[in-house]
């Protein structure tokens, strides 16, 4: 587990293997140290937001579900309107 989420959060905390598990799919893809950091740091702030309020709390997993799924939409957009600009071709030698 991340060690800066396992010391900010604990193990326990319903969130801390999602949120693990995130940043791990992210290093595995290629993300830079830094994107990394901008990620965990933005996602311990929600999460401490989210454990203000027992409300949000208890909804954790729907909302996590929809700020992953909103994330990967982003991303297949900008894949796609890259491949618009450049053609289809030009996408594949980059990838």
């Amino acid at each position: 587990m991340d060690e800066v989420i396992a010391e900010q959060l604990g193990r326990g905390h319903p969130l801390a293997v999602h949120l693990d598990d995130f940043l791990t799919d992210k290093r595995n893809a290629g993300a830079s140290g830094q994107t990394i950091r901008a990620y965990r740091g933005d996602l311990l702030q929600f999460t401490s937001y989210c454990d203000g309020d027992p409300f949000a709390a208890g909804s954790a997993g729907r909302i996590w579900g929809s700020w992953e799924e909103a994330t990967t939409t982003r991303a297949r957009g900008q894949e796609a309107e890259l491949t618009k600009i450049m053609g289809a071709n030009t996408l594949l030698l980059i990838q």
